[in-house]
């Protein structure tokens, strides 16, 4: 059976654009646009997830550290926006694109 393998830059644009989708559902319906952005994120920090865990007995790249670090903030920015303590959503779009970055270079 043949494997498809989706890349992980395939997976940030993917989440860039519906990220921009719940920007413009936001509009309209601000209650369901911001839901909507944190399922977005929560899928996407859960993939990463899964790949880390499918390549743990991989050697690391150099950038690899740097990606868990910016993994590991995501995570906790997006546990204190939902939670209420914090108001910081543009904080996660930067952290995105500095995992783009990172991924391209």
């Amino acid at each position: 059976m043949l494997k498809r393998y989706t890349s992980e830059l395939t997976i940030i644009l993917f989440t860039v654009g519906l990220v921009m989708i719940s920007g413009l559902i936001r509009i309209v319906s601000y209650g369901f646009g911001s839901t909507l952005y944190y399922v977005v994120f929560s899928c996407f920090l859960a993939y990463r997830l899964i790949r880390m865990i499918h390549n743990r007995r991989k050697p690391w790249a150099s950038y690899q550290k740097y990606r868990l670090v910016l993994f590991l903030i995501m995570l906790v920015t997006l546990v204190m926006n939902i939670a209420g303590w914090q108001d910081a959503d543009f904080f996660l779009l930067f952290l995105l694109m500095a995992d783009f970055l990172l991924l391209i270079n």
